[in-house]
Order: structure tokens, then C-alpha cells, then sequence
């Protein structure tokens, strides 16, 4: 039987492979193994001469790449990815004159690039990326191609992918002569220098990936054209430069781009200057790009105010204009990209009001506008951002309460409102937010309880820390709550008793002031009325801990009612006697008068139909009366 192809490929097989497969296989043309569990090292394949394809990839060889394989000039595709092979690249590949597609990424290779490598002109896809190669790119490639008379080298060559490894020194000029080339990768190594020009001349160029390096634009004696020489990339779709010092403007001829470009990425590349009026307001500039998927220009010197123009690139899903120096307010026209997926414009100097058409990015998820000078309320139409996962607003000048409609904002995970004058309570419904990791409203006016359920149960006093006047548990660091009625679940009751309780007291104070009258004009002995029955003087004081132990610490269980200037607890004192206790409202100045006032007025009445006082406590900020216990329930029942 003659064996031209054995394809065993993506399966769970396992162990090594026979030292010498290919001395039984001499007319084996494919061998596809790649996607298994082979361990061991490469046998010798040097007798497989008619092979065309191999295929080693993602199994667990190790050891380094068979110089022999320099011997097999019928290969096509070497594919070695992914696995743990080290060493040097073997010179020998460079025989392999019929080779169109290498790939051995991901692996442990060192020392330089093989030379002869690009001397292969029928190579279509070089893949050495994620290695630890090194050396000097510019003489590595001039090697050959200095000693090539038509320049063939290279001429077919569509993809390479050179990034991750230690390459240094600049970017050769001869790249160019690969002029099908459509994707170029170089990120992350050591490349300095001019970024050339020549780039311009790969008219097919789709790719172009050059951050992370140590790259620029301009020399101290010229301006570079580079970004100009991109005019001739009518298919370029991404442009990659972050991490480089180009330390230029934005040139005018950036609105001259492919109109197919997608994502274009100049972070921290010390650009300074504006926003260009070509590629700002001019529809048929950067707003003709109508493709334009991303827009990265974060940490630069950017100032001036945000295109109005953005608004018409409709395929705009990602924004990062972050750490910048851009002003003015946001214009309308950019909330309109209904389909945008994340923004970021923190760190500028934004101001004017968040707008309420931000609730038309109906498919957020990232929105970050933090370290700016937003000085609006923060719109309820947030609640309808239903896909919105974070949410940054610190740091900003907002102000009004906190929108109930948060609520809605199901698939949240991060809420910063920490750093802005934002007022209020905190809405108890956020506790539905089940998502919601982290919570921050520090360093703003808040007031009230803070929520104890859901997933407030795992925020710590870090998120509450510098506020007004909240309260709640201990563990939060802030103070107890002196009446624990979650406001927004009893707000029924509590109109009930703004409108009720001033009632019944008015009512009490007429038929006191009657009774007074009448005791003192008639001298009547049917609602006889003892001034002074038991002198204020002569009151059995009492202290704040014994009426918290009476009451349990005021707690929730014991409450009786409240008014306009405290509450009511049920308590049993240490003798035994069932008492009410009126507390006081501390914050209000109103209720400590009304407190000296009834102190004063009820001391001195006594009469079938009005609640006997039997003591006191007061305090520099503890006011509370003690009162005979009705058991058989209050007025209003």
C-alpha cells in the first residue's frame, strides 16, 4: 500500500511518534497530526521527501526544530504553533524554495531570524510571532535583498506577523517591495525610528500594527509625511500606534484616509494640538469614514472641543478620548449613536449638563465620564441603559438626588458617584441591582438610611465615607439610624402622620388651654385641673441607657408612631412599668423647643384624657420624654 496522507488531526491521541515514520512512508505527501496530545521530539523527517504539507501543530512535542526538515524542497506549509519547541530557527528552511505559509508562533524560539527565510519569494504567510526572536530586522532582510537584482524576494508575500518577540532597530524601508502584502504586524518589540514612509507604497495594506515600540513621526530637522503617505492604503481598515512617541499633531491629512478604515488607535503617543477642523465639522473628511468601527486617541494633549461630526459615523462602536485636554460641552449629535458599545472621555474638561437624550445608547455597556465638569442632576433617563455594565460619574460637579429609574439598569456592575455634591437618599430599590459589584458615593451631601439588603449587604464603609448625614449599621462607619423606618417602603404612613399627628396635637393643646380657662374662670371641680401636681424639679430623671435598654436600642420592634418632631417606642423600665418614650428629633431645632414647651405644659396638667408624664432625659443631644403606656392602642386605632 502506498501512503500518500495520514490526517489524524483534532483528536485526543497521545504518546510519541516513531524515530524514523518517514523510512516507511518514502511517498507520503501530508502529514496532518496537529490537534492532539503527541509528546516527545520531532522524528527525523528528512526521508519523507515527497512530503508537501505538515501539520505538528498544538500537541505537546518539545525539544527544537529538525535541521533535516531543510532537506524536504517539496514542502508547502510548515505549520509548528503551539508547541513547546525551543531554539534557534534552523537556516535550512531558507532551501525550502516552493514553501508559501510557515507558522511557528507561540513557542520558545531565540536567537535571529533567518535570513534566508526571506529569500523565499513564494512565502505568502510568515507567522513567527509571541517567540523571544531578536536582532536587527533592517539587516536581516538586506542580507538577501541587497543581492537580489529584481528584487524578487518578498514579491508574494500577503501576511507577516512579527510581534511579540526583542526586534530592534528601525523599520527597513525594503518592507515595501512586498507589494501584496495586506497585513502587517510588528507590535510589542523594540523597533525605534522614523516610521517610513515606504509603508505607503503596500496599496493593499488592510492591517497595519505597529504599538507598543519605540517609534515616531518626526525627526529634530523634519516633519514626517507618514500619515500622508497612508492616503495611498485605500483598503487599510486598521491602524494601530499607541504606545510609540510619535510626538506630533494630528495632521489635515487624516481626513484623507480609506474611507474603509475601522479602528484607528493612537494612545499615549504625546500628540498634542487639536482636534483638526478637517477631520471635525467637514462631512465628506473624517465623517465620509463611514466604517469607522473604533476611535482611540486616550492620553495625549488633544484640546478644543469634541467634533460635532461624530454624530455621523453610525458604525461607531467604541470611543476613547480619555486623558486629554478636550472642552466645551459634549454636542447633542454624539448621543444619537444609538449602537455604540463603550465610551470613555474621563480626564478632560467637559462641562454643561449630562443631556437627556444619553438614554438613547440603548446597547451600552461602558460609559466613563468620570474627572470632568459636569454640574447637571444626573437624568432618570439613565434607568433605561438596561445593557450598561459600568457606569463612571465621579469626580464631576453633579448635583440633585439620585435617580430612582437606577434601578432599572439591571445589568450593572460598577456605580461611581463618589466626588460630586450629589444630595438625598440613597433609593432603596437599587438593592434589586443584583450585579452591582462595586458602589461608590463617597465624598458627596447624602443623607438617611443606607440601604441594608440585596447587594448593599457587601459594600463597606469605603463606598459611604464622607456624606452629610447617612446612617446605618456599625460595620459602615457612619451613625445609628434614630428612626429605622426605611423611607421609601412607608411613605403612605409617614404622609399619614405629617397631616394627622399637628391634628390631634392642636386638639390636645385647645382642650388644655379650655380646661386652664375654665379652672381659672369658673373654678370648676368636674375637670379639676393641679397646677404643678409633680414639680419638673422634682422629676426622677432618667438616662439615655436606661431607656436603650428599655427599648431594646430603639429598635424596630418597639415603635409606636412617629410626628413632625420625633418618635414613639414602647419600653419597660428595670421596675417593671410599661412606659412610652417620645424621642425627640436631634437634627431639628423646632422639636427641642417643642420638647421644652411640652415639658413646661405638661408638667403642669393633669386629667383623665391626657397621657400622664412621668420623667425625662435630656441631653445636649438627646431630648425624649417618658409617658404613661396606653395598652389598649393609640387614637387613631
Amino acid at each position: 500500500m502506498v501512503w500518500k496522507m495520514i490526517s489524524v488531526a483534532s483528536n485526543n491521541l497521545f504518546g510519541s511518534l516513531p524515530k524514523h515514520i518517514c523510512r516507511h512512508l518514502p511517498n507520503l505527501e501530508a502529514l496532518y497530526l496537529d490537534g492532539n496530545e503527541f509528546s516527545g521530539q520531532i522524528p527525523s523527517i528528512g526521508e519523507c521527501k515527497n512530503l508537501q504539507g505538515l501539520q505538528l501543530s498544538t500537541n505537546r512535542f518539545n525539544g527544537s526544530i529538525p535541521r533535516k526538515i531543510g532537506s524536504l524542497t517539496k514542502l508547502r506549509t510548515i505549520f509548528l504553533y503551539d508547541i513547546n519547541l525551543e531554539g534557534e530557527i534552523p537556516w535550512e528552511i531558507g532551501n525550502l524554495q516552493r514553501l508559501e505559509y510557515l507558522s511557528t508562533r507561540h513557542m520558545r524560539l531565540v536567537g535571529s531570524i533567518p535570513a534566508s527565510i526571506f529569500n523565499i519569494s513564494s512565502l505568502k504567510d510568515i507567522q513567527l510571532q509571541d517567540n523571544s526572536l531578536s536582532g536587527n530586522l533592517e539587516k536581516i532582510i538586506s542580507l538577501f535583498l541587497c543581492k537580489l537584482p529584481c528584487m524578487s524576494a518578498l514579491s508574494n508575500l500577503e501576511e507577516l506577523y512579527l510581534w511579540g518577540n526583542t526586534l530592534s532597530g528601525s523599520i527597513p524601508d525594503s518592507i515595501s517591495n512586498a507589494s501584496k502584502l495586506r497585513i502587517l504586524e510588528l507590535e510589542l518589540n523594540l523597533f525605534s525610528g522614523l516610521i517610513p514612509n515606504a509603508l505607503g507604497n503596500l496599496k493593499s495594506l488592510e492591517i497595519l500594527s505597529l504599538w507598543s515600540n519605540n517609534l515616531t513621526t518626526k525627526t529634530s530637522i523634519h516633519e514626517s509625511s507618514f500619515f500622508k503617505s497612508l492616503e495611498n492604503c485605500s483598503y487599510l481598515r486598521f491602524l494601530l500606534l499607541s504606545s510609540n512617541p510619535l510626538n506630533c499633531v494630528l495632521p489635515t491629512s487624516l481626513s484623507n484616509l480609506s474611507k474603509s478604515l475601522e479602528e484607528f488607535k493612537v494612545e499615549a503617543c504625546k500628540i498634542r494640538g487639536r482636534v483638526p477642523v478637517e477631520i471635525g465639522p467637514i462631512p465628506h473628511e473624517l465623517c465620509g469614514l463611514k466604517r469607522l468601527y473604533g476611535l482611540s486617541l486616550a492620553a495625549n494633549e488633544l484640546d478644543g472641543p469634541l467634533p460635532a461630526c461624530l454624530g455621523d459615523l453610525i458604525s461607531l462602536r467604541k470611543v476613547d478620548l480619555s486623558s486629554n485636554k478636550l472642552h466645551s460641552s459634549i454636542p447633542f449629535s454624539f448621543w444619537s449613536l444609538k449602537d455604540i458599545l463603550e465610551v470613555n472621555l474621563s480626564s478632560n474638561h467637559f462641562n454643561g449638563s449630562l443631556p437627556f437624550d444619553i438614554g438613547k445608547l440603548k446597547v451600552i455597556t461602558n460609559l466613563d465620564l468620570s474627572r470632568n465638569f459636569f454640574s447637571s442632576d444626573i437624568p432618570p433617563t439613565f434607568g433605561s441603559l438596561q445593557d450598561l455594565q459600568v457606569l463612571l460619574l465621579s469626580h464631576n460637579r453633579l448635583q440633585g438626588p439620585i435617580p430612582e429609574s437606577l434601578d432599572d439598569m439591571l445589568s450593572l456592575k460598577v456605580l461611581d458617584l463618589s466626588n460630586n455634591n450629589i444630595s438625598g437618599f440613597i433609593p432603596k430599590s437599587l438593592e434589586r441591582l443584583s450585579y452591582l459589584k462595586i458602589f461608590d458615593v463617597s465624598f458627596n451631601i447624602l443623607e438617611g438610611e443606607i440601604p441594608n439588603s440585596g447587594c448593599f449587604v457587601n459594600f463597606t464603609a469605603k463606598s459611604f465615607m464622607n456624606n452629610y448625614a447617612l446612617c446605618g449599621s456599625p460595620r459602615l462607619q457612619v451613625q445609628p439610624c434614630k428612626n429605622n423606618i426605611p423611607r421609601q417602603n412607608n411613605k403612605a404612613l409617614l404622609n399619614a402622620f405629617k397631616y394627622i399627628i399637628p391634628v390631634f396635637g392642636s386638639v390636645i393643646i385647645v382642650v388644655a388651654l379650655i380646661i386652664v380657662y375654665k379652672k381659672w374662670k369658673n373654678k370648676s371641680t368636674s375637670l379639676a385641673i393641679v397646677e404643678d401636681p409633680v414639680p419638673i424639679r422634682d422629676w426622677r430623671r432618667i438616662s439615655y441607657y436606661q431607656l436603650s435598654r428599655a427599648t431594646s436600642g430603639f429598635d424596630d420592634n418597639n415603635f409606636l408612631g412617629s410626628g413632625s418632631f420625633g418618635s414613639v417606642y414602647k419600653g419597660i423600665l428595670a421596675e417593671g412599668t410599661e412606659v412610652a418614650v417620645k424621642v425627640f428629633n436631634s437634627d431639628l431645632d423646632e422639636a427641642f423647643r417643642s420638647f421644652d414647651v411640652e415639658c413646661e405644659v405638661m408638667g403642669k396638667i393633669l386629667h383623665r384624657n391626657l397621657v400622664k408624664v412621668i420623667t425625662c432625659c435630656s441631653t445636649i443631644d438627646f431630648k425624649a420624654l417618658v409617658l404613661e403606656f396606653m395598652p389598649k392602642g393609640s387614637l387613631e386605632k
